[in-house]
């Protein structure tokens, strides 16, 4: 690995991250950037051309399968590198929550697809909208508003819209352009 690394870095002209950069501050171990870092290993080592698995994907199931890797069993014992973890931290296996990996699914598969679907066939932005059905709402302090508000989130489209509108919307304080915010306003 390292000699795979000092060869990508001289052809690439790569610059090592320097410590400073890693954030493991107010993070919970689980989700420290070495163990994420850990898990999309596991899931790219499993598949040898992962976009191409997503495209030739039957169903949305299979997509999400796609994301259910365990990581290497180092990872089992730690959360940084060279660093063990106390026992009292550790939890099992480092295999990615369903929260993490909808949330991959959410940000980052589903536009994905659904960009190259624009370019290439409908059906993969129909796949794309799909994916998002079958995820469930992002939980952030954005819709936790929405819903305070009466909004329903049933899934991923629907938070998805809710951020766009609130982005568009509410952060530009467009409120009379926005038929919802109108009609909060007039109660």
């Amino acid at each position: 690995m390292a000699r795979e690394f000092a060869f990508l870095k001289a052809k690439f002209a790569l610059r090592v991250m320097p410590l400073s950069a890693w954030n493991f501050g107010r993070i919970r171990p689980g989700n420290f950037p070495t163990v994420r870092i850990a898990q999309l290993a596991a899931v790219l080592c499993r598949h040898d051309h992962l976009f191409q698995a997503i495209i030739e994907a039957a169903g949305v199931e299979d997509i999400h399968n796609l994301f259910t890797a365990s990581t290497h069993p180092y990872w089992k014992e730690h959360f940084r590198f060279d660093v063990p973890a106390a026992r009292a931290d550790l939890q099992g296996g480092r295999s990615p929550g369903v929260q993490s990996r909808e949330n991959v699914l959410i940000n980052t598969v589903s536009v994905a697809l659904f960009t190259y679907g624009r370019e290439r066939s409908e059906p993969l932005r129909d796949k794309a909208m799909q994916l998002l059905e079958s995820c469930g709402p992002e939980a952030n302090a954005i819709t936790d508003r929405w819903k305070k508000c009466g909004v329903v989130v049933k899934n991923a489209v629907d938070s998805q819209a809710l951020l766009q509108l609130y982005k568009y919307y509410c952060t530009e304080k467009k409120c009379l352009n926005c038929q919802i915010g109108v009609h909060l306003l007039r109660h």
